[in-house]
């Protein structure tokens, strides 16, 4: 049976197991996945890619929001108090957006997942 080190080494280009023996930890996977999840999280984020007024929609989970960029937060700070603001987490290291929601208050949502809508926004 093989074992997970020996499928990762078959990925990992070595037709035989041995012609190249790499190890693979599941703590080594995780902070690599973390550490390339990061890097793209910061190529997007450095892109500036959102004015004020843009409309734009993401999934957090399964549910599809859509809204209008209302706030854009430096990188370190916190946005600016909203009684409708709903702040989960830490700051964030890169620019970031507040989103408000039409009837459903505003949002702090992950730079990745946002995307920019075609159309006049009035449904935002």
């Amino acid at each position: 049976m093989a074992t997970v080190n020996d499928r990762l080494n078959k990925l990992g280009g070595a037709a035989h197991a041995h012609e190249r023996k790499l190890t693979f930890t599941p703590e080594a996977l995780r902070a690599a996945k973390r550490r390339e999840r990061l890097a793209r999280e910061q190529r997007e984020a450095s892109k500036g890619r959102f004015a004020l007024g843009d409309v734009v929609e993401w999934t957090p989970q399964a549910e599809l929001h859509y809204g209008r960029v209302v706030e854009i937060v430096p990188a370190g700070r916190y946005p600016s108090k909203r009684p409708s603001l709903r702040v989960y987490g830490y700051y964030r290291d890169h620019e970031s957006y507040v989103v408000e929601c039409k009837g459903d208050g505003c949002y702090w949502p992950r730079v990745p997942l946002l995307r920019r809508t075609e159309g006049s926004g009035d449904d935002a």
